[in-house]
């Protein structure tokens, strides 16, 4: 209960802040997840067998590991919540079409993960995992400085870097949250980094896809003949920029100035996102240096592997 009560108004907090709610009022609701979350990380600390154990944190491998995890998570769902909307309400593509184009990005992912092991024992495991994470940074900023409007093929791009990157992070990444604990903890640790995962699923929709959405209502600029309802739903979304669009002599402008603010929202998001990617990077390169080697399953070639 403590952990709902946690999470779910923090992730409120922010969809209500970035789309323009009461500033006063989110920073109340943020505040009591916050409360409740210091409460939960009390509670298990106290514990003989707590959900969580917070005495994993302390090995600089287990966090470092979890927060390429949760980072990666955040960014893929944050990019898929404008990936798909691109190619269908702007691209025009059918649901079918628009994963099949997403399918190149996704292969990537795959290999980059099976080669993952290979390239952490050439390049070392910790700048394997960096550059994974430049990758996904990459990825956004591929969004963030061209224009998606006349075509989807720098949305695909930037995707495909993004997959391949997580592929090769995230693999690495998840081995050294389960190596960095005990070997009868390694259940417990597994949960976690998978919880990481889901934790970054939803902040990813919440701030990534906030900021896309209030990007885009901030430079939504309607036909003055649109009529207040009207003019309210296409705010809210472009799917409802799409629909009204449907409904009057008025498409043409209505689609041209959803699409451009869309267009707009993508890059001040991919920007955020990729400077942030950027920055955790850097500090996973920092933290990791502590830890001169690293111990692996028997899924990697050797059984240790320098991080330098």
């Amino acid at each position: 209960m403590l952990a709902i009560l946690a999470m779910a108004p923090v992730v409120y907090a922010i969809k209500s802040l970035a789309t323009g709610g009461s500033v006063l009022q989110g920073l109340l609701i943020m505040a009591f997840g916050v409360l409740n979350g210091v409460l939960f990380a009390h509670r298990q600390v106290a514990k003989n067998y707590p959900m969580l154990d917070l005495r994993f944190f302390r090995s600089s491998r287990f966090s470092g590991g979890l927060t390429v995890n949760v980072t990666a998570s955040i960014a893929m769902f944050g990019f898929l919540f404008f990936l798909t909307q691109h190619l269908q309400l702007v691209g025009g593509k059918d649901p079918m079409t628009a994963g099949l184009l997403m399918v190149p990005g996704l292969l990537l992912a795959i290999v980059t993960g099976m080669a993952a092991a290979k390239v952490a024992v050439t390049f070392g495991v910790r700048m394997a995992i960096v550059t994974g994470l430049l990758l996904i940074a990459g990825g956004f900023m591929i969004v963030a400085f061209t224009d998606q409007q006349s075509s989807a093929l720098p949305v695909l791009v930037g995707f495909a870097a993004m997959s391949a990157g997580g592929g090769l992070a995230t693999t690495l990444s998840t081995d050294l949250v389960v190596s960095s604990v005990p070997e009868a903890k390694a259940g417990a640790a597994s949960a976690v980094s998978e919880t990481g995962y889901e934790v970054g699923a939803v902040l990813g929709t919440a701030v990534l896809g906030g900021l896309t959405t209030a990007f885009y209502q901030s430079h939504l600029d309607l036909p003055q003949a649109l009529n207040p309802e009207q003019a309210d739903i296409a705010q809210q979304t472009l799917g409802g920029a799409v629909e009204v669009a449907q409904s009057g002599p008025w498409a043409g402008s209505v689609m041209e100035t959803a699409t451009a603010a869309f267009s707009y929202g993508m890059q001040g998001s991919s920007l955020v996102g990729g400077l942030a990617v950027v920055v955790v990077a850097a500090v996973v390169f920092r933290v990791l240096r502590a830890d001169r080697r690293v111990r692996f399953h028997d899924s990697l070639p050797t059984d240790r592997i320098e991080l330098d």
